[in-house]
């Protein structure tokens, strides 16, 4: 820490006989983390103030299937979107030739699974935070959302690992060699994106936990 009067700005009096600091450190990943937590726990908050979770003992179809809509279309409408991105991919390389439609159809094929087994890692973020929204354990919530970060740098160097032998795997798989390229730097190119896409799951993870689900 270091004193303000060191950085040459004028202090009020009643400051300086109180003798205020200010903490002049760096911004690090620590307090951007915090920052963001705390963030969403104010909207948590905001969320939940005027929501209310009665339990009733009587069964009401047409009122559960109005609240069931409700949760699944913005869900639904989401996996259609993220299934039209590989749509598109399809279009675009089908423009080119049928050499380039190939290698985007097999490095789809090992991308995919690798794809769905680090957002299903992630996706247990859903329920723990139901739980603790339940439970009204308000304080879990966002160490359970840390915790899926942390997941998230656990889970990147696997996919680079897989990247780093991804070509010996199209030799065994007998993919020629017109089409192993194409499909190495399709594969390669969507690993660049990897942390923004697990990073906006954990984000609509933390939302679907919480009945949010518009916003995903």
């Amino acid at each position: 820490s270091c004193k303000v009067s060191r950085l040459g700005i004028q202090v009020p009096r009643h400051a300086i006989e109180n003798d205020l600091t200010c903490h002049c450190e760096p911004l690090r990943l620590g307090t951007v983390l915090r920052l963001v937590f705390t963030l969403m726990r104010v909207s948590f908050i905001h969320a939940t103030r005027y929501r209310q979770y009665p339990m009733t003992s009587t069964f009401k179809p047409f009122r559960e299937a109005k609240i069931l809509i409700a949760l699944a279309t913005p869900i639904i409408i989401t996996q259609l979107l993220r299934i039209s991105t590989m749509v598109v991919d399809t279009l675009m390389a089908g423009r080119a030739n049928a050499t380039e439609l190939s290698g985007v159809a097999v490095g789809s094929s090992l991308w995919v699974p690798l794809f769905l087994m680090m957002i299903g890692t992630l996706g247990a973020l859903t329920p723990t935070v139901a739980q603790s929204l339940g439970a009204r354990d308000f304080d879990d919530i966002p160490f359970q959302v840390s915790q899926s970060f942390w997941k998230l740098v656990l889970l990147l160097p696997v996919g680079f690992s897989v990247a780093l032998v991804i070509k010996p795997v199209f030799v065994m798989m007998d993919v020629s060699d017109t089409i192993t390229p194409i499909a190495t730097g399709y594969f390669h190119a969507l690993l660049w994106g990897l942390p923004a896409v697990l990073g906006y799951n954990i984000i609509r993870y933390y939302s679907d936990g919480l009945g949010l689900t518009r916003p995903a």
